[in-house]
């Protein structure tokens, strides 16, 4: 008996369950490699942890449960590439006995969620702080805290009273510094509601399955904006990206766009059963290419001629080329521009929706209720 076989066409759009991450394209292997943040990792080196992380994302989604599993081997591997890059910009890991991070699928789109532990693990970093901890306090435990320049907190749970998520009354960090006090952030529960509702997708899996999670990241994500301003260096790109990640959480431009090469991806294997019928399916038309025809005849040349335009009344330490280096690492996870998509999607950020701060090249958010 004769078996024919059909090779899969790997791409961008193509659902994870017809690929295994052992194996990628090379140029999307390369995305990985070349966002971790470390410039003196050689090729190899960089290639070597690249695969390593691909391998711990692949074990992620295999011992994920049943109602994870099948809508993560449901997202476009774009995505999931996406979001592994983002893992690797920050170094950090998937290995669920570290719980750095989670791969969440949303709408077949795989998005990138940094856990409490994460975030502690890139505070430590900075060499700072030599400890830290973060907790959500429910309305039978004893709890108190004071401010000023002998900061001091008292949190005693009590483990017989009640402990839902609708018990949680508020939630803390508390950073040890290497040098001065301690610092408090505490969020009470209108706080902690505000941020919930502010999510661009607050109905959706985060806060319905990890309101604990994310009510203790809360805090947490607040006080690594102020320890940002204290360090420089690798570990502040690594924090700076973290936060940055947390802002655009949920991104719909993202979403749209890669949800479009899913509809593209779907669309070619409609056309090729149409094909063997004669019923060729008419091209939805193509919504990258408002953004092309944006940038049509432009060049890094010219970018940066519009961006040092853009910025001449900045007092920033940057320069025009660090600026936009900098948005490159923020935006695309890595440190140049490889292709003519790329350099559409930079533009678009920077030109068209003024998206960065012209000072330090940080994302505006949309939305930023915890200060």
């Amino acid at each position: 008996m004769t078996t024919t076989t059909s090779q899969i066409v790997v791409r961008a759009s193509t659902p994870l369950q017809a690929v295994n991450l052992a194996n990628v394209p090379d140029e999307l292997a390369m995305m990985v490699a070349r966002a971790f943040p470390d410039v003196e990792l050689d090729d190899e080196q960089r290639n070597r942890k690249a695969l390593a992380l691909l391998d711990e994302a692949q074990l992620y989604v295999e011992t994920s449960p049943a109602k994870a599993k099948g809508p993560l081997k449901a997202c476009t591997l774009g995505s999931v590439i996406e979001s592994v890059s983002g893992l690797a910009s920050m170094n950090l890991s998937l290995r669920r006995s570290l719980g750095h991070a989670a791969l969440v699928p949303f709408s077949n789109i795989c998005t990138l969620m940094l856990q409490y532990q994460g975030f502690a693990e890139l505070i430590l970093r900075t060499e700072t702080v030599s400890s830290i901890q973060t907790e959500v306090v429910y309305k039978d435990d004893e709890f108190a805290y004071e401010l000023g320049d002998k900061p001091w907190l008292k949190h005693k749970p009590n483990i017989r009273g009640a402990r839902g998520d609708n018990d949680i009354i508020a939630a803390y960090s508390l950073a040890h510094h290497v040098r001065g006090p301690i610092s408090i952030e505490v969020m009470d529960l209108a706080e902690l509601k505000k941020v919930e509702a502010a999510s661009k997708q607050k109905s959706g899996i985060f806060y319905r399955d990890w309101k604990r999670q994310m009510y203790r990241k809360a805090p947490l994500r607040r006080q690594a904006k102020y320890l940002r301003k204290m360090v420089g260096g690798t570990p502040q790109l690594m924090l700076a990206r973290a936060l940055e990640m947390e802002d655009a959480q949920f991104d719909n431009t993202r979403l749209k766009r890669l949800g479009a090469l899913a509809e593209s991806h779907q669309l070619e294997m409609a056309d090729r059963v149409a094909g063997a019928v004669d019923k060729p399916l008419q091209k939805v038309p193509d919504e990258a290419m408002k953004k092309r025809q944006a940038t049509r005849g432009q060049n890094k040349g010219t970018l940066l001629a519009r961006v040092a335009a853009l910025r001449k009344d900045s007092a920033s330490g940057l320069t025009d080329t660090e600026f936009v280096q900098q948005v490159v690492f923020n935006l695309l996870g890595k440190n140049q521009i490889d292709s003519q998509p790329e350099f559409d999607d930079v533009w678009d950020a920077i030109i068209t929706r003024k998206a960065y701060t012209w000072d330090d090249a940080t994302l505006i958010p949309e939305e930023n209720p915890d200060g």
